[in-house]
Formats: structure tokens, C-alpha cells, sequence
């Protein structure tokens, strides 16, 4: 709102710009803000939602802000401060039964960077869900020394079907090493308790970290197999803020390039004194390799996950991604009006991307009959968007 508002920038708390010479300044830390039920909802009306739904994506949306805890890779804190802010229960629910209702989605992802750590105030949002009668799915971020079994079940009861655990190794030196706090007993004990009350887990794990081997990454792997869930790996990128690279020398940290679009947590930008960019290259194309395998296999088999959906089914379409990314639709322009002006559209995209005819029928077939997809006539030719 200050810059909305035409505030002189130098005055601007928690802003960095650039001076009439071009040198870079950087004004005060701004203060958190204290109240975060004086914030207005999303104003998701101003997306072209049907983008997301022909993702298949979820609805995102915070019921706080803020981490308590100190782990030398993450920059959540930083962003969102050590003191933890919660919002009225009662408005989070709002905001659930808004995306819901008005706009659409079906599942809702808690962006919170630790939905778990305050009991209380989850136990308030799940009994709000459940007092309204609200029926979706939902999922969260967790910590695994943060949960108990009656938190999960309830958690379960209000429609949580998958969680996410942090846990970065499979090694306990690093973890320590990391200031994770957690151990690998303690993971395991909290996959079972997910587990148990039906709660699909997801394992995230991190190569790279400081004193990261050959030996210690075949030690990840191996944990995570021995999990019995699914897992997946990010690649350490040493955020500006972070504890890892301020001190990157004190961890035996070799930061490559501070090339910003190359920190996106899938590529390799720092080096351990035995673990590079070849070693965590090597660890994650194996696990690709043992991904693809599987998914093809459960595809073939027809294999059908816990909520009776075919995996082909669930998979997210790769056209979807690819048409996004590149605003494929948005470009365009006038298109000669056919008799059938969505098989002129298909035609198109065909001419355009490299996937077959028959996989670009059936996406855009499907995005049109959902409403996803339309078009408008000008001049007697049509104009496809997103709607």
C-alpha cells in the first residue's frame, strides 16, 4: 500500500531499491504484521482460475505465519519471522468454503511452513471444517516430533489425506549438523502414526547438505525406500538469509553461482568436500529412473490408488504444464472460424507442440466440456482463453 500510494521509497521499511545512480539501498526491517485477521481474503477472482483447474491443482491458503525453529537451510523464517501468527479459525474456514463454493477447487493444500506445531488452533480449524459439514480433501506440512496419534485422527476426520514430513537425511550427523532436531527413529515412529489412522505420507528429503557424501546420499535413498512411502528429493539451494550460507564456509560449503534462477531446489549449486553437482546429479536420476518404472508399471496395470482413481487418471497432464508455461493458448490470435471451431483449435495445437493428436484431443476435448477453455468471435473468426 505505501508504494500503491506514492510514499517516498527511502521511506518504505523492508524494501530494497535502486538510487538515482542505480546503487542498491535497502531501507529498515519492516514490522511483522501483528493481526492477520485484518488482512482480506485472496482476491482469487482476478486469476483465471480454470489455468489451475485444468492442473488439477489444489487451492493454497495460510492459517499462520511464522517458524519457531532455527533449521541452517530454510529461509522460512527469515521471510516470515520466528514468532508464529495465527489467524481466527473461524476466517480460515471462510476462506476454505470461499474456494470451495465460489471458486471451484475440491482440495486445499496448508501452506503453513509448520500447519502442526500449534495443537490448539488445529484442532479449532478441523472442528470448524467439521461443524459446517464441509467435504473435501486437504493436506498439510509437517514436523515429525509435532504430531500424536489424536491430532491425526482428528486431522483425518476432517478430511486430511496426505501429509508432508520434512526430513531432509537419512543420516543422523547431517540431520544434527542441519539443527533439525529430529532423529530417524522419530521419523519412522511418525509415518507409522500417519499411517495408522489412514493418512498418506510423503517423505521430502535434501542432498547436499553440509558434510553430504556418496556414502551418506546411498544412506538417504535407503532410508526413504525403507519408509514405505513415497519420497521425494530437493536439491539444497543456500537461500540469501539462510544459515547455511552465511556461514557456507564454516559448513564446508562451496556455493557454485549466484545465478538466482538456478536456485530452484532441483539444481545443484553448491559442493560438499565429497558430494558435487556429478554425485547428487547421479542420486536423482536414479531415483527419476526408479520413478518412471513404477509409474509405468501402475499405469499398465491399471492399478487403482486409495481413492479408486486409475494413476493414469491422476497423473497431471504434461500438455497442461507445457500449454502454461508457454501462454500457448494466449497466442493464438484470430483463428478462421471452423464448423467445428474445437477441432480447429486441437488442429492447432498440434502444429505446435510435440505430443500426439490423440493425447491434445482428449486434454482440450475435456477442458472445453468442463468450461475450462472458450472462445469469442471477432470478425468472423475465433479467439480461444482460458475462462
Amino acid at each position: 500500500m505505501d508504494l500503491v500510494n506514492s510514499k517516498k521509497l527511502a521511506d518504505i521499511d523492508g524494501i530494497a531499491y535502486r538510487d538515482e545512480n542505480g546503487g542498491v539501498k535497502l531501507t529498515r526491517e519492516r514490522r511483522l504484521i501483528e493481526n492477520l485477521d485484518e488482512l482480506p481474503l485472496p482476491a482469487r477472482h482476478l486469476f483465471q482460475l480454470s489455468r489451475y483447474h485444468a492442473l488439477d491443482v489444489h487451492a493454497s491458503l495460510i492459517t499462520g505465519r511464522g517458524c519457531p525453529f532455527n533449521c541452517i537451510f530454510c529461509v522460512g523464517s527469515r521471510m516470515g519471522g520466528r514468532r508464529v501468527r495465527y489467524r481466527n479459525p473461524k476466517l480460515v474456514v471462510d476462506e476454505i468454503e470461499q474456494a470451495l463454493t465460489v471458486y471451484g477447487f475440491n482440495k486445499v493444500n496448508f501452506e503453513d511452513d509448520l500447519l502442526t506445531l500449534n495443537h490448539k488452533h488445529l484442532y479449532a480449524i478441523c472442528d470448524e471444517i467439521i461443524a459446517r459439514g464441509l467435504k473435501f480433501n486437504w493436506s498439510a506440512f509437517s514436523r515429525v516430533d509435532t504430531v500424536n496419534p489424536d491430532m491425526l485422527r482428528k486431522m483425518k476426520e476432517s478430511g486430511c489425506t496426505h501429509v508432508l514430513y520434512g526430513i531432509e537425511s537419512g543420516n543422523q550427523q547431517i540431520l544434527d549438523t542441519a539443527k533439525k532436531k529430529i532423529t530417524l527413529d522419530k521419523v519412522r515412529e511418525a509415518v507409522k502414526m500417519a499411517k495408522d489412522v489412514g493418512i498418506q505420507v510423503m517423505a521430502s528429503f535434501i542432498v547436499g547438505l553440509p558434510g553430504e557424501t556418496r556414502e551418506t546420499l546411498n544412506q538417504s535413498v535407503q532410508f526413504a525406500q525403507g519408509l514405505g512411502v513415497p519420497y521425494g528429493f530437493h536439491v539444497l539451494s543456500p537461500f540469501p538469509g539462510t544459515e547455511v550460507r552465511e556461514k557456507a564456509s564454516e559448513y564446508g560449503i562451496e556455493i557454485l553461482t549466484n545465478n538466482w534462477v538456478k536456485y530452484d531446489c532441483n539444481t545443484a549449486v553448491t559442493r560438499t568436500k565429497e558430494a558435487g553437482p556429478k554425485e547428487i546429479y547421479q542420486t536423482i536420476r536414479e531415483y527419476n529412473d526408479i520413478i518412471k518404472r513404477v509409474l509405468n508399471y501402475l499405469e499398465e496395470q491399471g492399478t487403482l490408488d486409495l481413492h479408486g482413481e486409475s494413476t493414469k487418471t491422476r497423473r497431471r497432464s504434461p500438455l497442461a504444464v507445457a500449454l502454461l508455461k508457454s501462454d500457448v493458448i494466449e497466442n493464438l490470435g484470430l483463428m478462421k472460424l471452423d464448423a467445428n471451431p474445437v477441432d480447429g483449435l486441437i488442429d492447432k495445437v498440434a502444429e505446435l507442440m510435440p505430443y500426439s493428436h490423440h493425447q491434445i484431443s482428449d486434454n482440450i476435448t475435456s477442458w472445453v466440456k468442463q468450461g475450462f477453455l472458450k472462445y469469442t468471435v471477432k470478425d468472423g473468426h475465433a479467439i480461444w482463453e482460458w475462462s
